[in-house]
């Protein structure tokens, strides 16, 4: 790799081995798409603004179900999807739907859940406005709670028993998995309330952990003890961007536009490009090209190694918050060759790359037979009853002529 390499539109003349995405097929909901779409064995999961979290087959597209009033982040993991509505969490049976467990996890009674949970080690960590809690998995029970922090602004993240979390704007914890011992905290700048220093979401690896911050900085710090490690300005505005962690590169895409991909040892910028367009979502790594999106309604895709445009796909109008106009485009996942993202009030897949497969359902563990069948396996089984339906009533009346034949 070379150093201090720009690239900008204008530069996006690459020939790198990519596939402008071709549409498969598209999901269209009764509302918003609310939350990133979720790929887990060959089903997709999201949530909506009316409240609904929707399971359908990743590779037709077709609804296996819906459920109303447990709508906000969405998390799936190990056959169960965790999600919440105001102050309370649910479990929910992946396959089907079918509701778990349920469990009330604000312990002042006036906080909220402010972003998505994590599962490790059968533990779910939740974060709230004031605190962090721990669940048992399998029945919601709190093993422990953490409620001398306010503010929390991102998921936590766990890491050899480790769960790091971000509170009064721009402080990171600490604290032991398996406890509510704080091991350390860092503090980014000078005022621990000050808003314009809001932490994003942290990604990990080799015993450092990143997040980027709303003074233009991401930040390496050392897992172990919070020493910062290095820090390097990725945008002039203080505007927060998102990390994203791949084959000893980390990228950062922020609010404005900027992405870069830094050297994740020692911040030694790698490439640098200027999109053009706000509210970049976090990204999606496959086969060497970096898939992310906008809140002006475009796709992107980005050849990871040198930082050239491979090409950009409108699919969705502009999102306008001053208006309350809905649009843009949600944070793409990508598997087996083939990008899902939400936007406005629908789902798309699109393929990316010509080697992509199709994905297959696994056997359903819960539910109806049905949900593990494709349309196509659903129609042949049955034309196959038809035929032989039709086969035995035409034997039938053949050996029932046969007997009212008079003998001669």
């Amino acid at each position: 790799m070379v150093p201090l390499t720009t690239a900008s539109l204008s530069d996006s003349n690459s020939t790198d081995n990519s596939t402008v995405p071709v549409p498969l097929w598209n999901y269209t909901t009764d509302s918003q798409v609310n939350s990133p779409v979720i790929f887990a064995q060959g089903i997709l999961y999201f949530a909506t603004e009316d409240r609904s979290i929707y399971a359908i087959n990743a590779a037709s597209g077709t609804t296996l179900w819906t459920l109303d009033g447990y709508c906000r982040f969405p998390v799936v993991d190990n056959g169960k999807i965790f999600c919440s509505y105001s102050r309370i969490m649910y479990a929910l049976d992946a396959y089907s739907g079918t509701k778990l467990w349920e469990q009330s996890v604000s312990t002042s009674g006036g906080t909220l859940i402010i972003a998505p949970s994590v599962v490790a080690n059968d533990i779910l960590y939740v974060c709230l406005e004031s605190g962090l809690r721990a669940l048992d998995v399998a029945t919601g029970d709190m093993l422990w709670h953490y409620s001398d922090i306010r503010y929390v602004t991102s998921s936590p993240l766990v890491v050899d028993d480790v769960v790091y979390v971000v509170g009064s704007y721009n402080t990171v914890y600490a604290f032991d998995a398996q406890s509510d011992r704080k091991i350390w905290t860092y503090t980014v700048g000078s005022k621990p309330w000050d808003n314009d220093f809001s932490v994003s979401s942290f990604v990990s690896d080799d015993g450092l952990l990143y997040f980027c911050v709303a003074d233009g900085n991401v930040y390496a710090l050392d897992a172990g003890n919070g020493q910062e490690i290095w820090r390097y300005t990725y945008t002039s505005d203080r505007l927060r961007g998102y990390p994203f962690l791949n084959g000893g590169l980390i990228y950062v895409v922020s609010n404005k536009g900027d992405v870069c991909a830094l050297n994740a040892t020692d911040g030694t910028k790698i490439w640098s490009a200027i999109i053009g367009e706000s509210g970049l979502s976090v990204p999606a790594f496959y086969e060497g090209v970096l898939y992310f999106s906008s809140s002006e309604g475009n796709l992107f895709a980005l050849n990871a190694t040198s930082g050239f445009e491979l090409w950009r796909y409108p699919i969705s109008h502009s999102f306008t918050w001053a208006r309350g106009v809905g649009g843009g485009v949600g944070s793409p996942v990508v598997c087996d060759g083939v990008l899902y993202v939400g936007c406005d009030v629908c789902v798309f897949a699109l393929a990316v790359s010509p080697s992509f497969v199709l994905p297959s359902l696994p056997p359903s563990t819960s539910g109806s037979f049905l949900f593990g069948l494709s349309v196509f396996s659903i129609f042949l089984v049955v034309g196959v009853a038809v035929v032989i339906v039709v086969c035995c009533v035409w034997l039938y009346l053949f050996k029932k002529r046969n007997r009212l034949k008079p003998n001669l």
